[in-house]
């Protein structure tokens, strides 16, 4: 059965949003890399110290942070498990705004929640039409 639901963005719009996707990721994994993954763990974890949640816990997300963002980024990037890829990165978005709701930082929720409805979007338009996309890519 078709969907009656029309995307705004053609398959390619839809391409262009998992390209800028795929390099917000790309180079904010790399970034953690080049700046030194402790040093970027215990800047990071130092804001959840006065919070509920586990600080051993949160310095093992923060560890896996800047590898999930690599991995994802080459996914999006290559096409490749693009559904899962899109999918994942909108759950490590909502782990974010999460993040920043435990630290009361309501000032970084905005943007984030920019980029998962940007993710959303993608999703909905690679995979509502799978046919056109197939001719269009």
């Amino acid at each position: 059965m078709k969907n009656s639901y029309y995307c705004v963005f053609n398959s390619k719009g839809a391409f262009l949003l998992r390209l800028a996707m795929a390099f917000v990721m790309l180079f904010a994994g790399i970034n953690k890399f080049t700046n030194g993954i402790p040093a970027f763990v215990d800047m990071m974890s130092q804001g959840f110290a006065e919070t509920f949640l586990p600080l051993f816990l949160v310095k093992i997300f923060f560890y896996i942070i800047p590898i999930a963002e690599i991995i994802l980024g080459l996914w999006l990037l290559s096409g490749q498990y693009k559904k899962e890829a899109l999918f994942a990165t909108g759950i490590l978005f909502i782990l974010f705004i999460f993040g920043f709701m435990v630290k009361g930082d309501m000032g970084s929720i905005p943007n984030h929640l920019i980029y998962l409805l940007t993710i959303a979007y993608a999703m909905d338009c690679n995979y509502d039409n799978e046919e056109h996309y197939k001719e269009s890519f």
